[in-house]
């Protein structure tokens, strides 16, 4: 296995985990209900509940947003070397230590 097989493979493993965690996201926010479900009635009040769901789409959007800056700038940062064996030009154009500080506040 070459060199650039292990990367494409990386990216690909980076990417369809980035499309899964958004689809799984979708769906938990797709099935909240803004009514409080009657098991729940005894725990939860009808006034936090909806503050709760309000807060869990607006986390939701606000994440899906994070996440996509995050998988953008660690794909634009990546260190990665072509074929040919030099780095690319959207690469070259930062310099490679003033990117590694954003990959490890990406979290």
């Amino acid at each position: 296995m070459t060199s650039t097989q292990i990367l494409q493979i990386i990216l690909l493993l980076t990417g369809v985990g980035f499309l899964l965690d958004q689809l799984l996201d979708y769906l938990n926010v797709r099935y909240l209900r803004d009514d409080l479900p009657r098991e729940l009635s005894s725990i939860y009040n009808e006034s936090e509940y909806r503050k709760s769901v309000v807060y869990q789409r607006a986390q939701t959007r606000f994440g899906f947003a994070t996440s996509l800056v995050s998988l953008w700038l660690a794909l634009l940062c990546w260190p990665g070397v072509d074929s040919a064996g030099s780095m690319p030009g959207y690469v070259r154009v930062f310099p490679i230590r003033s990117c590694f500080p954003l990959l490890f506040l990406q979290g």
